[in-house]
């Protein structure tokens, strides 16, 4: 029987693998993916994310993966703009999540946890354990954590959500071509309110571009809709490489159900 299985190799997980395992656990992270893998995201990473990836020792690989970020630049509805710097002795990154995840679930290895590619479709609990239940069979473990991120799914199946969550539409793609800065871009014109636009620079020339605004029932608008409407914004010089992708974002993790 395993102490503890992390469903889920995304940052969340893979950090909580890591400290689990560094404190002397015996860890079993699995994912159904195969990495490297993209992930549909804005690719940037806060100063507080970035103490994180410092504790666990793989700031200057992410670091060499991605591009520094000295601070915000926020553009209003009214298309006025106003920025500040990033104070922080981390800084901050964007980094793609294809680099990322990789880094951060091979340090959780390096750790002392476990891996296993596949893909959880129940949770089940007894008075003395966690059944995790894949397609190649059962997983016992004294303890789970569930770290799937917006993917509701297995949540919902084992119990614990109860609810529909509250969700914003999302959809993003890479651009070059682009004169990037330094800054997180945080665009309020050009899209639904309550919503945002977004162009994180990832290289030279190359930036995360993407929405996301919260759906409502009076306005019958899709996440691509209004993609292409705040790319028609971009400089004609630019252009998209590689495709769209989208995924709808939690926004309610604060009222939901913790265990």
């Amino acid at each position: 029987m395993r102490d503890v299985v992390v469903v889920g190799a995304g940052p969340g997980g893979s950090a909580t693998a890591y400290f689990l395992a560094r404190a002397g656990a015996d860890v079993l992270l699995v994912d159904k993916a195969e990495f490297p893998r993209d992930k549909t995201c804005g690719d940037g990473l806060t100063p507080r994310a970035l103490r994180v990836i410092d504790q666990m020792g793989v700031l200057p690989q992410v670091s060499r993966a991605g591009c520094p970020v000295e601070g915000y630049e926020v553009v209003a509805p009214n298309g006025r703009a106003t920025a500040a710097p990033i104070s922080s002795e981390h800084g901050a990154l964007a980094v793609p999540r294809q680099k990322l995840d990789d880094i951060l679930r091979r340090r959780a290895l390096e750790g002392g946890a476990a891996f296993e590619q596949v893909n959880v479709v129940n949770v089940e609990s007894t008075a003395e354990s966690v059944r995790v239940q894949s397609e190649k069979g059962g997983i016992e473990a004294r303890s789970v954590v569930i770290a799937t991120g917006a993917a509701t799914g297995l949540l919902t199946r084992s119990g614990i959500l109860r609810r529909q969550p509250r969700v914003m539409l999302a959809a993003r793609a890479y651009f070059e071509g682009l004169q990037t800065r330094p800054v997180f871009q945080l665009r309020f014109d050009h899209v639904p309110l309550p919503g945002y636009g977004w162009a994180f620079p990832i290289a030279a020339g190359g930036a995360n571009v993407g929405v996301g605004f919260v759906p409502h029932k009076r306005r019958n608008y899709t996440a691509a809709a209004v993609f292409k409407r705040f790319a028609a914004t971009l400089p004609t010089r630019a252009q998209q490489v590689g495709p769209l992708k989208g995924y709808p974002i939690r926004v309610d993790f604060l009222s939901a159900p913790t265990f």
